[in-house]
């Protein structure tokens, strides 16, 4: 009877690998999303400051900043949010060391994700 179990262990084993490795791929992250670059022109430069966004919408918050890369003169990052939100509401942010945050001073921006689904979407510092 012993020599039964062994075998029996093994398929048991196998048949949860295959099946974990199918949610994995298959179903788990299955949701859809929209990917969004974001990209920063035209705005002022300070020595050693970091420029994010924040938003309402997770993966953004209001709390912590998403951090766009230098490219040339202009900053970009790519954001994956769920396709369930349809608008978010965001700024982007200035960040020196030693320094208090820097808000853009224009009214909150806003951007549809229904309509926007893997688009680059340019914007300048300060400028609607």
């Amino acid at each position: 009877m012993s020599r039964k179990i062994g075998p029996r262990l093994l398929r048991v084993t196998l048949i949860t690998l295959v099946v974990y490795l199918i949610y994995i791929n298959y179903i788990r992250d299955s949701t859809p999303t929209n990917n969004i670059t974001f990209e920063l022109s035209i705005l002022p430069e300070y020595e050693s400051m970091k420029v994010g966004i924040r938003g309402n919408t997770e993966p953004l918050s209001w709390t912590k900043s998403i951090h766009l890369s230098r490219e040339g003169t202009n900053y970009k990052t790519r954001i994956e949010f769920p396709q369930a939100n349809e608008e978010v509401r965001f700024k982007f942010v200035i960040e020196q060391p030693g320094k208090a945050l820097e808000l853009e001073s224009i009214e909150y921006r806003s951007l549809n994700l229904k309509a926007s689904n893997n688009d680059v979407m340019s914007f300048r510092w300060n400028q609607e």
